[in-house]
């Protein structure tokens, strides 16, 4: 895991900062932006159908009643899609559970469940994909509009809040925390382990120990690309209000395309990996996995080790929380008084703290977090991130 997410963060640090360093040297004319979200109107008349597809399609068209109602109506669409989307999940899984329900059920239906490991990572995968192509028409909607740049720089708050936030949370606790928990309830700590089976039997010990890598791999598959498409966004969204900021529709545009083109990348990687395994048959899988043994399975003595957060861990994101809460209250200083010259010095002792924060993140070990860290790293992200915006 990396912590990209944190470098997005930083990035609209630097762009208050600076508004701030600007504003306190140039004396230039403060802007106040007002915090209500009208209505978008558009004057595009394309008819469009809205294609939808839950978890097979990753290029969602959005259709014209989006552009015609604007903002209201595509976050209606966005909130729709993720729950019909996990709904479907949900429904598969419960009729697969439905027929797998005893051990010998699992063993004779294998092929099954790891069809359904599948489902839920390119499940998932799509449904991040079509986060980017709603955001994408967050910021054609809002640029495209008659309002002034104050009134867009505000407006994207909607991607932000629909997107970001709620869309993000939502694709987490249904997929990551919701459908992949229940798995490891249902089969591995449940059919799995209820099973009696004598000390010495190698084929159960293989088969409880090749569901936990099952398990494990799309768990980590999952949150990987939800990480990365989250981060993608909220930079996407740091942009936008930039150059909003700056009044700047030229170089928004070139971060549309751009934005554009990172997505194309992402997709055209899924698109080769899928070439590459295309030539494995059913039957290799099965074999394959069948006879390996993850060493990782988790037993009775290890379970506090996996659940637990390393305290070296928790004290480097405490110490970068602590950085960014320092952040915020130049920002509170600034804003109660812009023409204070002492905040350069302030901003100056930030920038060099930056630089030893980031090397110790660096040199933290973040490539195998348990459960706990990934929730406490989600928490720290999330709060940093309402401070930000609070003082923005």
């Amino acid at each position: 895991m990396k912590f990209n997410k944190f470098i997005t963060l930083f990035a609209l640090a630097l762009l208050v900062l600076s508004g701030c360093a600007k504003n306190s040297t140039d004396n230039a004319e403060n802007t106040e932006f007002s915090s209500s979200i009208s209505e978008t109107e558009s004057n595009k008349n394309t008819e469009t159908e809205a294609s939808e597809s839950n978890s097979e399609s990753a290029d969602t068209e959005i259709s014209a009643s989006a552009e015609t109602n604007g903002i209201e109506e595509l976050n209606s669409i966005v909130e729709n899609d993720i729950a019909d989307t996990i709904d479907s999940l949900y429904s598969e899984y419960e009729q697969l559970t439905n027929d797998i329900n005893t051990y010998e059920k699992y063993v004779n239906n294998t092929d099954k469940i790891n069809a359904f490991y599948s489902k839920v990572k390119k499940t998932n995968e799509n449904l991040c994909l079509r986060m980017y192509d709603y955001s994408l028409k967050y910021a054609e909607l809002i640029i495209n509009s008659d309002k002034s740049f104050d009134e867009k720089y505000d407006d994207f708050e909607e991607l932000y809040n629909s997107i970001y936030e709620d869309g993000g949370e939502d694709i987490l606790d249904g997929i990551y925390d919701g459908i992949l928990d229940d798995m490891l309830d249902d089969f591995y700590d449940g059919i799995l382990d209820d099973y009696d089976a004598d000390s010495f039997d190698s084929d159960w010990y293989s088969i409880r120990s090749n569901e936990y890598g099952n398990w494990s791999d799309t768990r980590s598959d999952v949150y990987s690309f939800w990480s990365d498409f989250r981060s993608d966004v909220y930079g996407f969204y740091s942009d936008m209000r930039s150059e909003m900021f700056s009044k700047d529709i030229e170089r928004a545009n070139k971060k549309i395309s751009r934005f554009e083109e990172k997505e194309a990348k992402i997709k055209q990687k899924l698109e080769n990996k899928e070439q590459e395994n295309s030539s494995e048959t059913l039957t290799d899988l099965e074999s394959t996995e069948t006879t390996t043994v993850y060493t990782n399975a988790p037993t009775d003595s290890s379970d506090e080790q996996i659940q637990g957060i390393r305290p070296e861990f928790k004290e480097a994101m405490d110490s970068y929380e602590s950085f960014f809460d320092e952040y915020c209250e130049i920002m509170k200083k600034y804003n109660e008084n812009p023409d204070d010259m002492s905040l350069l010095m302030d901003y100056l002792d930030f920038m060099t703290e930056y630089d030893e924060i980031m090397t110790e993140m660096d040199d933290l070990n973040t490539d195998d977090l348990t459960n706990e860290e990934q929730k406490y790293y989600l928490e720290v992200q999330n709060r940093i991130t309402s401070k930000l915006l609070a003082v923005s």
